[in-house]
């Protein structure tokens, strides 16, 4: 099935989706300016999708005339649609980390944390995913706001350029770290650790902090004083929530409820739109 047709397949069950159809009017619907579409070419699409089983058909009697096949869709199409849907938020989510860190010089001017009154600090920063050449943008940004005298990171950076910033590595993972106690004044995560994952994350965290050190979280989508006006983040945000907790966005109450159970303060605020960051000093 090469791109394009199915591209256009994807648009046959959205239309579906708004009505049960025949197929003028799907022609009608899904082809656009720049598309030859043809309806023999749709009749044979139609043909197929309908053997695999992601649409059904049946006669009923023209207004004027012959009888028309109606299409419309089977569960196994609206669960198509279900991934469709699930790869459209993907695309994304993965575009705003992009949008995200191109705010970074914003970082830090939205929100108040509680200062640290040491003139050396030594900051950890944990990718919830991987290194990349974002979380060397970050570090610099870190650096400079927190005055960091040593910089750690938990992952492999050995492949990005990080030249100019005194990085050194914490080998394990968030849940299990291989260093000590209390070594740590601040920790920052990147993104929000699933649900599953998160409690264990936030204990090891605690673990490797001293008294007195910040936890900070950066939850992109994420809040607590929730919008009543509906907009596209607000449905973004939902619908990764309600229907594909694996994409890793959780509630703003869940990652306080958390904290409050590890923390002596806990506290969150709004760098930037989209983006809170959540903290819990030991």
């Amino acid at each position: 099935m090469s791109p394009n047709t199915s591209s256009m397949q994807e648009r046959v069950l959205l239309a579906l989706d708004e009505k049960p159809s025949h197929g003028y009017e799907l022609l009608e619907v899904i082809r656009d300016s720049s598309s030859k579409l043809k309806l023999s070419t749709l009749y044979r699409w139609l043909h197929d999708m309908e053997s695999i089983g992601l649409i059904q058909s049946r006669l009923v009697p023209g207004p004027h005339g012959p009888d028309r096949r109606i299409y419309s869709l089977t569960p196994r199409g609206e669960n198509e649609l279900r991934e469709i849907f699930k790869k459209s938020v993907e695309a994304v989510l993965h575009f705003y980390v992009d949008y995200r860190y191109s705010l970074r010089e914003e970082f830090g001017a939205g929100f108040v944390r509680p200062k640290q009154t040491k003139n050396s600090l030594r900051v950890l920063l944990i990718p919830v995913k991987r290194f990349t050449s974002k979380d060397v943008k970050l570090l610099e940004v870190l650096v400079q706001k927190t005055k960091a005298e040593s910089v750690y990171t938990l992952g492999d950076p050995s492949s990005i350029d990080t030249k100019g910033i005194n990085l050194k590595v914490v080998e394990g993972t968030a849940e299990d770290m291989a260093i000590g106690y209390s070594r740590f004044d601040e920790v920052w995560i990147d993104d929000t650790p699933s649900i599953d994952r998160l409690p264990f994350v936030l204990e090891e965290c605690h673990r490797v902090l001293k008294e007195g050190g910040i936890l900070h979280i950066m939850a992109p989508l994420v809040s607590v004083a929730e919008s009543k006006q509906p907009n596209l983040e607000q449905f973004i945000k939902i619908s990764a929530i309600e229907f594909f907790p694996e994409l890793g966005i959780i509630e703003g109450q869940q990652i306080l409820n958390h904290l409050d159970a590890l923390f002596s303060e806990i506290g969150v605020e709004k760098a930037y739109s989209g983006l809170s960051v959540f903290w819990g000093q030991k």
